[in-house]
């Protein structure tokens, strides 16, 4: 039976999912604006909520208590982000955003198998740990600016784009997170 600390996490997760899904299908991140600045506030919010509920002792414990092997292997499911190439090839988004946040999002999975196997017979350095922390937040940010600021195709906005920057990057970017925070603090 998991415990109530993860039914609680679960059940934060579930309400953040639905919510965003919620906001999408409203056309709530269709801003019209220059910058998509609905979609931004999408990306930034819940990293901000992170760090203020990590302030606090119980979910910090928790965060830090989670199975490391989970926390990097979660990052496997960055290959997800070909949809974007796939995107591209039909047409539905601009190459200057879907190839570099598609090959990124590959490439961060790809390292991430890698990192998640020297992790199990340890040999995964701080080092090779800051490598794979600055590809998976790198790819972000290079997506999020050619998304948002160089490139912003409108179809970023739409339900079944719009839940990548909304859930997918601060979902993986408070992974890094935890990871690195847990890796550094067990080599103290």
């Amino acid at each position: 039976m998991p415990s109530r600390s993860t039914l609680t996490a679960l059940g934060v997760l579930a309400a953040w999912v639905s919510l965003v899904i919620w906001i999408a299908a409203a056309d709530g991140f269709v801003g019209g604006d220059y910058l998509p600045w609905r979609v931004m506030l999408g990306v930034v919010a819940p990293l901000g909520v992170f760090v203020g509920l990590y302030q606090l002792r119980p979910v910090r414990v928790y965060l830090l208590s989670l199975d490391p092997r989970l926390v990097i292997g979660i990052q496997l499911w960055r290959v997800v982000g070909a949809a974007f190439l796939f995107g591209w090839a039909l047409d539905d988004l601009d190459a200057g955003f879907a190839i570099p946040a598609g090959v990124g999002d590959v490439a961060t999975g790809v390292v991430a198998a890698a990192a998640f196997a020297a992790m199990l017979n340890g040999t995964l350095t701080r080092r090779r740990l800051a490598l794979f922390t600055a590809l998976g937040i790198g790819d972000f940010v290079v997506a999020v600016a050619t998304g948002a600021v160089l490139v912003r195709p409108d179809a970023l906005e739409e339900l079944r784009w719009v839940l990548f920057p909304t859930l997918a990057v601060p979902f993986f970017a408070m992974a890094h997170a935890i990871a690195w925070i847990q890796f550094t603090m067990s080599r103290q």
